[in-house]
């Protein structure tokens, strides 16, 4: 008898119900200072990256931007530049100033240096709404999106938005991304935010971009992809 008691006690604990209150995510209030400090740093970002992203679709999109501690500073989008159509095995980051590929510029005819440019794209954790329901995602930005974002925490920009960019006290945005064409890439963004201050509040710690975007790959391999492609 005694066993089964014993029993009884542990099966009663092993079907006891979990909690399921989730922490707070750890997320950065934008004050003043942190606003400048984007400013200053503007298109000055890491290179390269992967993984899966939310990209604006045809059409209005209802977004809004959530910012990430990396080492203790606020950030909220953070700079990709990519080559595509380089090598078999996937892009590879740019390099900058220094960049080989970039460096071809005068040297292939333009149908190729078309398909091998670097692209700009920018990074961040963001709250989206797909089918009415708000959802937290990985976001890949086009230049447009993100100039337009900059222009209004900028205090000395005609466009500028008070606390555009805070969780307490900001707004969401509406990106339109429209076609202009047949092709893929003919399309146009249009960025503003909306008009109604709101809080919002994100699903899950966001992801410190920042950290998980890849260095360039080793000199020599990219002389050697290089060199290649000028033939």
């Amino acid at each position: 008898m005694p066993k089964a008691k014993s029993a009884k006690k542990a099966s009663k604990k092993k079907t006891s119900k979990k909690s399921t209150k989730r922490s707070n995510p750890e997320i950065p209030e934008m004050g003043e200072d942190e606003l400048k400090r984007l400013q200053r740093n503007r298109s000055k970002g890491a290179r390269g990256g992967g993984g899966d992203w939310w990209v604006p679709e045809i059409g209005d999109n209802r977004f809004r931007p959530i910012p990430f501690l990396h080492n203790g500073e606020p950030h909220v989008l953070v700079e990709q530049v990519t080559h595509f159509n380089v090598r078999s095995d996937g892009p590879i980051s740019c390099r900058g100033e220094e960049c080989a590929i970039c460096a071809l510029y005068d040297e292939v005819d333009k149908k190729i240096w078309d398909s091998i440019k670097a692209s700009t794209k920018y990074l961040c954790n963001a709250l989206v709404v797909v089918d009415g329901v708000e959802k937290q995602v990985k976001a890949r930005l086009p230049k447009t999106v993100y100039d337009e974002i900059m222009n209004r925490i900028d205090p000395d920009d005609d466009e500028y938005v008070p606390n555009v960019l805070s969780m307490k006290k900001g707004r969401w945005w509406k990106i339109s991304k429209i076609k202009t064409g047949p092709k893929p890439m003919n399309v146009k963004y249009k960025c503003v935010p909306l008009g109604q201050v709101s809080a919002a509040t994100a699903q899950s710690d966001p992801v410190d971009m920042v950290a998980m975007l890849r260095d360039p790959i080793d000199v020599d391999m990219e002389q050697e992809i290089a060199n290649d492609l000028s033939i």
